[in-house]
């Protein structure tokens, strides 16, 4: 009995834990949306800039994208650390109580 509890609760946990990282890649998704969201925004000026070969002009516009996607991955790297620390320990806990129960006496 103790190796089949054993085998339903790793596979709980493998399921648990594909669903949480099935969480992260939409972050990543939308991180490149917001970037290009970004650019589509700055691309007449960007185009203009490029005709009149003015490269200061195309170097801050370019600046400004990377300052505005440095602060969304700022605020959504915070969270991401937290839910992933969060689920590890949630996990660890999990399988340390289910060999403290099925143990053998």
């Amino acid at each position: 009995m103790t190796g089949s509890l054993d085998i339903v609760v790793s596979i709980y946990v493998g399921i648990m834990l594909w669903k949480t990282i099935g969480i992260f890649w939409p972050m990543k998704d939308r991180s490149k949306d917001t970037r290009l969201h970004s650019l589509k925004k700055i691309q007449g000026r960007l185009m203009r800039a490029a005709k009149d070969d003015d490269i200061e002009e195309i170097r801050k516009l370019l600046k400004e994208v990377e300052v505005s996607d440095q602060v969304m991955k700022d605020s959504s790297s915070k969270a991401v650390w937290l839910f992933s620390g969060g689920t590890i320990i949630s996990t660890l806990r999990l399988i340390l109580i289910t060999f403290t129960l099925t143990r053998d006496e």
